[in-house]
């Protein structure tokens, strides 16, 4: 299993040097050393979980999304969701796992996933601020709540977003 910490920490409470300094410059966070040891423990009990690779993880007060490497999240979702209720069970929240993207409209689609993605706007506030507006169908309702997903969309790219339905 590869993760953004290397492997002796993985099996271990400390972090080595690199690793360290990997948190310190903010490069990873303590989301992405905690739930890469947890799906690391998993690991050594289901052999799926061998040859996967997490790439980052977001996290809020209650959702852990774990990015990996593209072709890996049907391995970490499990047959019938059956790793990802485990994880769940051990990190105390919910999980959403998706497939690695730069591009914003590929990792929105990912995250609110059953739900359709219309479109995405860029919206420009008198502060010189800038929102991305989400546009989803009228008639679905998203699995994950507004103030989550704007939090998840600024861990990633940096700006809030908006949920709007037409």
């Amino acid at each position: 299993m590869k993760a953004p910490i290397c492997e002796i920490c993985l099996n271990s409470d400390i972090l080595c040097k690199v690793c360290q300094e990997k948190l310190d410059k903010r490069i990873i966070n303590q989301s992405d050393i905690d739930i890469s040891r947890a799906v690391y423990g998993l690991s050594k009990s289901l052999n799926i979980l061998k040859d996967i690779e997490v790439k980052k993880v977001l996290e809020t007060d209650n959702l852990a999304v774990i990015i990996c490497k593209k072709g890996d999240a049907s391995k970490l979702i499990g047959k019938d969701g059956v790793v990802a209720r485990r994880l769940s069970k051990n990190i105390g929240k919910g999980i959403r796992v998706i497939e690695e993207s730069n591009d914003l409209k590929e990792f929105i689609q990912n995250l609110i996933y059953p739900v359709p993605l219309l479109r995405i706007n860029i919206v420009y506030l008198p502060d010189e601020k800038e929102v991305f507006k989400i546009v989803i169908p009228k008639e679905h309702k998203l699995q994950i709540d507004k103030a989550t997903l704007s939090n998840l969309t600024y861990q990633m790219f940096g700006k809030e977003s908006v949920v709007s339905k037409e």
